[in-house]
């Protein structure tokens, strides 16, 4: 891999959130945590790293 970029992300998907406790208040969330990747390689590489991911 020739450059990785790792990035803290909310979002909402397939998943519909999860109830939080706030101040003992129980809260619906609609955003969550995720993690988002940015991977750059040579074109020789591409489908080596797909298959790595996947």
């Amino acid at each position: 891999m020739h450059l990785v970029t790792v990035t803290g992300v909310l979002g909402r998907g397939r998943q519909k959130g999860v109830a939080q406790v706030y101040r003992s208040h129980k809260e619906q969330g609609s955003l969550l945590k995720k993690v988002k990747l940015e991977i750059a390689v040579n074109e020789g590489f591409v489908e080596k790293t797909i298959k790595g991911i996947g």
